[in-house]
């Protein structure tokens, strides 16, 4: 009969610490909130898209050759490169490549193109962790990583 009783005080316990490890706290880092799942807000009122927010990473401008300095995919690893470029300064065409993490993360963000100017968004899927971009262009360009949910 004790051994019944400990046995459902320690079950319960249980089930009360893994329901309260699930909704991040208050004073919790964004990126530990926006790995939690929807379902478990807090708030009722509080949509489901409010716990995993999207948030500019880096933005980067230049023209040249240039490897750009390192910035953090947290959560999913979903994320985004916004790009630009303008060749008004050559007076014709130019190139425009960009690879993430010298050309070695095939999975990551690649962009290549071909012309006076152009933009676009380049969409990257769990790919979490520390990147950073490398560009190869005579154009000038602007940049910018967005985490998405």
């Amino acid at each position: 009969m004790v051994v019944a009783a400990v046995a459902v005080i320690s079950f319960a316990a249980g089930e009360s610490a893994g329901r309260s490890g699930k909704t991040a706290s208050p004073s919790a880092p964004a990126s530990q909130a926006a790995a939690q799942p929807a379902a478990v807000a807090s708030s009722a009122a509080t949509p489901a898209k409010a716990v995993a927010r999207s948030g500019v990473l880096a933005r980067f401008r230049g023209s040249g050759i240039e490897n750009t300095s390192r910035f953090t995919v947290a959560g999913s690893g979903n994320w985004e490169l916004k790009w630009s470029y303008n060749c008004a300064s050559l007076g014709s065409s130019g190139n425009f490549i960009v690879s993430e993490d010298g050309g070695s993360d095939f999975s990551g963000a690649s962009v290549n193109e071909l012309g006076p100017r152009g933009h676009g968004v380049t969409h990257v899927y769990g790919d979490a962790g520390a990147h950073y971009l490398g560009v190869d262009s005579e154009c000038s360009w602007s940049m910018k990583a967005v985490s998405l949910p």
